[in-house]
């Protein structure tokens, strides 16, 4: 299943339509469960995003 990934801003991301923030503490939050796969994929944008951001 391929999974949609979406950066609404900095601190928000959608999942397959699911919304995932980041908390005052830099923590991410899905507002709803999160499959294996979407888990992944959201670590995977997430360290893309931060290895564009170091350089």
């Amino acid at each position: 299943m391929a999974v949609e990934i979406t950066q609404i801003t900095d601190d928000e991301i959608t999942v397959n339509q699911k919304s995932v923030y980041k908390d005052s503490n830099g923590k991410w939050i899905a507002s709803q469960e999160l499959s294996i796969n979407e888990i992944r994929a959201f670590q995977e944008h997430i360290k893309s995003i931060d290895s564009n951001a170091n350089n």
